[in-house]
């Protein structure tokens, strides 16, 4: 099913997480404390219990753990970096990639604010 050898394509119910939640690389506290909100929110959600990757190598860039997501196969990868940074005092924002069985690139969906990111978590 893989489109390639460097990317990892498996059928939704046997991916390793369902959701990769990659942290940004300089640790501003009001950044890291708007991470941890979105990871305590999406913990609650009972369909993805044990089924988050939190990625938090700092010493790695946010594009190469962005790769490193995908292909691990993880379908839905939320990026918390500069974009959130910014936008923390308004209305703060989430960048959504995805992967798709046919592609071995992230496909980046959009940027979406907190609501909108709970309210697709919970349809997962």
């Amino acid at each position: 099913m893989s489109p390639s050898a460097k990317a990892l394509r498996l059928p939704y119910a046997l991916t390793p997480f369902k959701v990769a939640i990659i942290l940004p690389n300089k640790t501003q506290p009001e950044t890291m404390a708007f991470a941890q909100d979105v990871i305590n929110h999406l913990s609650q959600i009972s369909s993805l219990q044990n089924d988050i990757f939190i990625d938090d190598r700092l010493d790695n860039s946010i594009g190469k753990r962005l790769l490193a997501a995908s292909n691990l196969g993880i379908p839905h990868i939320l990026v918390i970096g500069n974009r959130t940074a910014r936008s923390l005092t308004s209305n703060p924002i989430v960048e959504y990639y995805r992967t798709e069985i046919h592609s071995d690139e992230p496909i980046n969906v959009g940027d979406f604010d907190y609501v909108e990111v709970s309210k697709f978590v919970v349809k997962l």
